[in-house]
Order: C-alpha cells, then structure tokens, then sequence
C-alpha cells in the first residue's frame, strides 16, 4: 500500500502551478510504469489524471507518457485507447467541446499509443491496428471530438511519418516525460509507421463523409467533394511527406496516394470536386517523380537507371488518370490540365526505352500498366474535345500519337514511348473500324 500513499501525495499537487503539476503527474507515471502491480487501482488514477477536472498540464504530461505506459505493460495498449478515447468524449460533451488544450494532448497520446503497439509489434509484423480503418484510434478519435480532433490527428501523422529514427522504439523509462510516448512515432521507422496508419489515412481520404461523419465508411468509387477540409490537409500532407527527402518512406507514402487515387470520381455540377480531382492527380505525380528519384538513388551502382517499382506506381497513377480524363471528358471539362499529369507519369513509365534500351525489371513495370484501356479511355475524349477546344484535342491527339502509336507487336518503338504500349491505338482502331 505503500505505493498508494505515494500517489495520493503527489496527487495533492495535481491541481498547484503548472510546473509543479507536471512534476507530480511523472511521478505518478513513474510509480505506474515501475509499480502497477502493487497499486490497488491503476484504471482508477489514470482516470484521476485524465478526469476533466483535471487541469491542462496533467492531462498533458499524462498523455505524454502514454507510449511507457504501454511499453512497460502497466496498460494494455487497447485498455488505454479505451480511457483516453472515454476522456475526450467527456470533453466534446462540455460546452463549447472542453478544454481545447486537453483534447489535443489526449488525442496525441492515442497518436503514441499507436506507435508504441507498432514498435512493440514490428518484429512479428502484426498489429492489432494495422488495416483497421473505421475502427482505428484515430478514426474513433475524429468521431469523438470532431473539433479539436483533426489537427491533432494531422500532426501526429506527419510527426510519425517524418521520423527518420531506425530503432526499435523500446523507450528508455527514465521518468523524465521525454520517452519513447512524447512523440508520435518518436524512435519507430517511418516505414513501420506508415505500416501502423494505412488503414486509418485510407479511410480518412476515401470515406464518404470525412472526419465530420459519425458513421463513416470507405464507399469504392465514392463522389469525392472537399467538404472535408480534413481530407483535403491530410492530402496535402502526405503529398508533403513523399516529396521530401528521398526515403523509403516517401516511396511508401507515393504508392498509398497511388492506390486512394482512382476511387477519387468526378462529380457532376460541382466545379471545386472536379478542380480537386485534377490537383491531388498532379500531388500524385509529384509524389510517384519523388519515389522514382529515391529509386534511382537505390539502384545507384547496379547498372539501372530506374527500377520496377517506381514504373509500377507510375503505370498505375497513370491508369487512374485516364479515367479521370474520360469522367472529366463526360462533365464537358477541359482535360488538359490531367493531360499535363499524363504526360509526366508516362515519362517515368518509358524511362530507360528513350536511351534505347531496357531497364531491369522494365516488364514486370509495365504490367500495371494497362495501355490499351488508357488509350482507350483517352480516345473517348477526343470527340468532346475536338467540339470544344481545338488545341485540347490537338495536345490529346499528340499525346496519344507521342505514347501509344507503334508496332502491334508489342516491340519497343523507336520514339521511346512505353514498351508494351505499341499498337494499342491501332488495335483500338481495328477493333472499331
């Protein structure tokens, strides 16, 4: 009971000046994370920490630690999930949503409870949060404190994004609140990190109804509006991310925004979703040009200029951006500016054929690279565009002719364009004719 005792005593400076809060409330973490076991109660003063009673810089330093608490076994990491997540909806439930300090801590300690399970769990690659989407801490969070939430939640993603730490993440619990818990995805690979947050950044960016939905669910080819001012930072963010200092992580990150992009859909009579489509298709572009560059710096020395992976994510980018210069075609928009992003992604597809020869690994690119169904959905603009803009149909002609005119065979053409792109106009002319 000793270790009851000790925490009353520094619970009875839990409400003195900040700085003496904060002293007390590491010292209550550091009787959890040391002595659970022999306290009668652990649920009970973590509540007492987290209680809205309880002032800012409790809540903040708790919250702080909330990755030791994790690490040293003193919580499970769904049991703490759990009281920080009942915590907050006590806040969102006081007029005018709590103590907006507060809530922000408290989402950010969910943030380091994540990365705390990720780093415990990375070794077995097996996370009870990976690819949990609706259901993932963040996500409930949203729902839970849909004001003070979102920016909150976008900084812990871009904190554990832009780790650059290659630890395991163990901590090093020495009380002083600096641990492994005081940033999101302090001491985990942002690589692991981005394992963690698939399944939320997924269903944050597709989910019909965005961070303001009580019930919202990822709908495949859903009308994408930015209603969500959520959906479109978190865009940008990640978009952020990828183009920055050549990682894994950005390599990673690109092929996410890869996969999100073609249940991205046009909707009709609304001028900004439409606006927004063709901008997050150029972030996209810009995002797969930043892989492609890390994948050149990877491969530096083997005798490729390019590897495989980077024309995938191209190849694939590009097929969603055909289809969305056929939705645009059907809404009577102009494609050029999903020409320009066209065009880029090709570029990176064809990478190596325009010195003449192949990269290693160029084939297995080039099978996410459908180029009959992007000639075709690129031809069926043409109409549109030859009725509404002569010099759009002369860039959608050009490019067309530039990328997917050549032998039928399949061979390399010789004006470099993509190497399984040969013929693909011809075939669609035959087949038509």
């Amino acid at each position: 009971m000793a270790a009851d005792a000790d925490v009353a005593a520094l619970l009875n400076h839990a409400h003195a000046t900040p700085a003496v809060t904060r002293v007390a409330i590491r010292g209550v973490v550091d009787l959890l994370v040391a002595r659970s076991a022999s306290l009668s109660d652990a649920t009970k003063i973590l509540r007492r920490c987290l209680s809205r009673g309880a002032p800012s810089a409790a809540v903040d330093e708790t919250c702080a630690a909330t990755g030791r608490l994790v690490e040293s076994g003193a919580f499970g990491a769904d049991e703490l999930v759990g009281e920080l997540l009942a915590a907050l909806a006590a806040l969102a439930a006081e007029g005018g949503g709590g103590d907006a300090a507060a809530a922000t801590s408290i989402v950010r300690g969910i943030g380091c409870v994540v990365m705390a399970d990720a780093s415990s769990s990375s070794s077995s690659s097996s996370s009870s949060y990976r690819d949990s989407g609706p259901a993932h801490p963040l996500s409930r969070a949203l729902r839970a404190h849909p004001a003070a939430a979102p920016a909150a939640a976008l900084a812990c993603v871009t904190s554990a994004l832009s780790a650059r730490g290659g630890g395991t993440g163990t901590g090093t619990g020495t009380g002083t609140g600096t641990g492994t818990g005081t940033r999101a995805g302090a001491g985990v690979p942002a690589v692991v990190a981005l394992a963690e947050l698939r399944g939320f950044l997924r269903h944050a960016l597709l989910s019909e109804g965005g961070a303001d939905a009580a019930t919202a669910d990822v709908v495949p080819h859903s009308t994408f509006t930015p209603s969500s001012s959520f959906r479109a930072l978190l865009h940008a963010r990640l978009t952020r991310v990828a183009c920055g200092a050549p990682s894994a992580a950005s390599a990673a990150v690109a092929d996410l925004l890869v996969g999100c992009l073609p249940w991205y859909r046009y909707a009709r009579g609304d001028a900004a979703a439409r606006a927004w489509v063709a901008a997050a298709a150029a972030d996209v572009a810009d995002a797969v040009d930043a892989a492609s560059r890390y994948e050149r710096e990877a491969a530096a020395g083997c005798g490729t200029s390019i590897v495989a992976k980077a024309k995938a994510l191209a190849g694939r980018a590009a097929t969603a951006t055909a289809a969305a210069c056929r939705d645009a075609s059907r809404a009577g928009d102009d494609v050029s500016p999903l020409l320009g992003v066209l065009r880029r992604l090709f570029a990176i597809c064809v990478a190596g054929a325009d010195e003449g020869g192949a990269d290693e690994g160029a084939d297995e690119g080039a099978d996410d690279f459908d180029a009959t169904a992007v000639a075709c959905d690129l031809a069926s603009c043409l109409p549109s565009a030859t009725e509404k803009s002569a010099s759009a149909a002369a860039a959608l002609a050009a490019t067309l002719a530039r990328y997917f005119a050549g032998p039928r065979d399949g061979s390399h053409p010789r004006d470099g364009s993509h190497p399984r792109a040969g013929g693909a106009v011809a075939a669609l002319i035959a087949a038509r004719a």
